[in-house]
């Protein structure tokens, strides 16, 4: 390697919150006719726009287009890793920061997985391929939290965990270390759910938790959410069953009083009384994004949510959510309406006259399907 190169990737990892030590790598590797400059530039200047808009959108096709064609030679090479396990990478900011892979193959090499990549911050597991760990005395779980290097990751995503699984990782200390953690794909018990959400579980010190079809329904919801979550500032309940119970349980007793950012997408059921029991809440008041993507959520149900006073929300997502131009028009009409910076509503079935008072009232902040 290059002195300069070398130099130059050791300010990025002496400040890897910097954009740019970062921007002055891409410089040169352009100057080397390297594509990975312009994906540097490219991942940066898309950071720096909210998810899902326009010129986010446009930047991420080309991005894709880049990564296609150059992701054989950046991705970082693990020596250790048994080619019979799969690993992929995502880069953030033009940087390799997450990996997917088994927990088999990620344990094993912890070490050689943080040489590899100095950034890496994220780890997603399939929890379901176990492999030789499965027969370990000393759980998987156990040996990897301890291992220094760990202690670096940020974001944990673990795929098809099991209850005890699940009841091992709470009573982990340095799960404190943790900013956010995925469950997704398993079926968790109510008991684990109650255990979860204990007094002395390590995941009430998260910062943000997503549960992704792990069977969190409302009696689960209850169980969770039976004590405050202090530190709690963003949620995500995707591919649920989410009705009225489950909703108080998130809404109701001030248990949330951090909450920022609610994703509900492809959850929210119970009809109107759902959103009425959102709408009625009075103890979200940090709430600021809400994302009922993919929810049923219908004109009377918007109507409900537009009348909500308990929290200000600046970004608002009901994309192919079905609302149509009566719900849309009592959102405009609200206050809360006129505070939103953004208001998702891509694939819902809006007709001219709708289009176009969205364009005056809004403009750039709707973001709508192109007819």
């Amino acid at each position: 390697m290059p002195v300069a190169q070398a130099a130059l990737l050791e300010a990025i990892s002496a400040a890897p919150e910097l954009d740019a030590p970062r921007l002055v790598y891409a410089d040169w590797l352009e100057e080397q006719h390297d594509p990975r400059g312009e994906l540097i530039h490219l991942q940066i200047a898309q950071a720096r726009l909210r998810p899902r808009s326009a010129e986010f959108t446009r930047l991420q096709r080309r991005i894709d287009t880049l990564w296609a064609a150059g992701q054989h030679r950046w991705a970082p090479k693990v020596a250790s890793l048994d080619p019979g396990h799969f690993c992929e990478w995502s880069f953030t900011r033009g940087f390799a920061t997450a990996v997917h892979t088994v927990p088999a193959a990620f344990v094993d090499a912890m070490d050689a997985f943080f040489a590899a990549a100095p950034l890496l911050e994220e780890v997603q597991l399939d929890c379901g391929r176990l492999g030789p760990l499965a027969l370990e005395p000393m759980g998987w779980l156990e040996r990897m939290f301890a291992v220094p290097a760990f202690g670096r990751v940020r974001t944990l995503r673990l795929q098809s965990l099991n209850d005890a699984g699940a009841v091992v990782l709470c009573g982990l200390a340095r799960v404190n270390a943790l900013r956010q953690l995925e469950l997704a794909r398993t079926n968790l018990g109510v008991a684990t759910y109650q255990v979860l959400g204990s007094r002395h579980s390590s995941l009430r010190s998260l910062g943000r938790l997503e549960l992704r079809m792990a069977n969190a329904r409302d009696v689960s919801l209850e169980h969770l959410f039976a004590l405050p979550w202090p530190r709690l500032q963003g949620l995500r309940v995707a591919n649920e069953v989410v009705g009225e119970r489950g909703m108080r349980a998130i809404t109701e007793g001030g248990k949330l009083p951090a909450l920022t950012q609610l994703d509900l997408s492809w959850s929210v059921t119970g009809g109107t009384r759902s959103m009425q029991a959102l709408a009625a809440c009075r103890t979200l008041p940090a709430l600021a994004e809400l994302d009922l993507s993919h929810c049923e959520v219908s004109d009377a149900m918007c109507e409900a949510l537009a009348q909500a006073e308990g929290f200000t929300l600046q970004v608002l997502r009901l994309a192919h959510s079905g609302v149509g131009p009566r719900g849309v028009r009592s959102l405009l009409d609200s206050k809360l309406g006129s505070r939103l910076e953004l208001l998702d509503l891509t694939g819902c079935p809006l007709d001219g006259p709708t289009r176009a008072l969205l364009a005056d009232r809004l403009g750039e902040r709707a973001l709508l399907t192109t007819a």
